[in-house]
This record gives structure tokens, C-alpha cells and sequence, in this order.
């Protein structure tokens, strides 16, 4: 385990995110690499600016994951793609309890995100639909559950650390296994 708090500092990848929270859906951004920012300020341009700066960047970004909707996209994904499950946009738009109509809102943000490189999407062969499956894109970013690092922080730690650490591993899995049943319900057709 130690080898993978290891990796995890590395800094790989060019985007890398952690979820703080899975019952608030809290996600922090950790790190952004500047081939990052070069490559994908002109998303969060605004009309009148020549170019958005590195701390724009990291401001305009954060602010876009900390939409309530964003964030609960992302865990939810996040928590699906573990399980190897690739949602489509339709079940996004339904885990979000949003209507129909809603729809082009959930796809919006899912371009957004596509854009942004933090997702992708590939189209679902033979689908009367020409739906589209969407995943974390693992090649870009990193996306973390608190409770992974919590549990690597265990595993490399003493005993004193690891005393306060299994008690917030243990709330996280707890809140966890809660969204969970919750998206195990919205998938029955219940609302949670």
C-alpha cells in the first residue's frame, strides 16, 4: 500500500481531484499541472479577456466543480466507474433527478466536463438511441475518494495517526455505503 501513496504524490497526472465529502459531494481540486491550464483556459475565457492566468484558471475550474449538480455528476460517476459502470448521459440526468426537459442541462455540463478532459464518451454500439456511455478519463485525471487516501495514510502511518484517520475512514465508508443504497434506489425508481 505504501507504494500507492507513493504514486498518488507523484503528480502524474495533469488534473487531480479528491472527494472530500460523498454525503455533501465535496470535491477539492489537489492539483493542476500548467500543460493543463495551457491547454484548456480558453473554456473559462471570458468575452473581453486576452487569456485567463494559472490562478483564473484554478478559480474558474474550482467554481465549476463546486456546482452542486457537477459534484454529485462527479462522485456518482466516480462511484459507478469503480464498479466497472459506465452510465449514460440519460441515467446522469435521472441521478440528478432532473426531468426531461432538464435534460440539455445534464448534457451541458457533461460537454463541459468532456471539454475539461476530467470525462469522456463513447457511443454505446447498437443503441436505438446513439446513447452515450460517459467514465472518468483516467488518462487526464485522477480522481480520488477521501476514504482511498485515508486507508493509504493507514497502511504507511504509526499508530497515533492512525487512530484519528480510521475514524474519518470509517465516517466516509459509512457515507459511502449511504450514497450507495441511494443510487441503488434512483435505480429501482425510488427517489432517496
Amino acid at each position: 500500500m505504501a507504494e500507492k501513496l507513493t504514486e498518488y504524490l507523484q503528480n502524474k497526472e495533469d488534473l487531480k481531484l479528491m472527494i472530500l465529502n460523498y454525503k455533501d459531494s465535496e470535491i477539492n481540486i489537489i492539483q493542476i499541472s500548467h500543460k493543463y491550464h495551457q491547454e484548456h483556459w480558453p473554456i473559462f475565457k471570458k468575452p473581453k479577456e486576452e487569456k485567463v492566468t494559472y490562478d483564473d484558471f484554478w478559480d474558474r475550474l474550482y467554481e465549476f466543480i463546486w456546482i452542486r449538480k457537477v459534484s454529485d455528476l462527479l462522485v456518482y460517476l466516480y462511484l459507478e466507474n469503480s464498479k466497472g459502470i459506465n452510465p449514460t448521459i440519460w441515467q446522469l440526468n435521472r441521478y440528478l433527478q432532473r426531468t426531461e426537459k432538464q435534460y440539455s442541462y445534464t448534457f451541458k455540463i457533461v460537454d463541459r466536463l468532456e471539454r475539461l478532459n476530467i470525462v469522456k464518451t463513447e457511443y454505446i454500439p447498437n443503441s436505438p438511441r446513439r446513447e452515450k456511455a460517459v467514465m472518468i478519463n483516467k488518462s487526464f485525471v485522477a480522481l480520488y475518494g477521501d476514504d482511498e487516501f485515508r486507508q493509504m495514510m493507514l497502511d504507511d502511518w504509526d499508530i497515533t495517526a492512525k487512530e484519528y484517520t480510521f475514524m474519518k475512514l470509517k465516517e466516509h465508508k459509512e457515507d459511502k455505503a449511504k450514497l450507495e443504497q441511494k443510487i441503488k434506489m434512483m435505480k429501482k425508481g425510488r427517489r432517496g
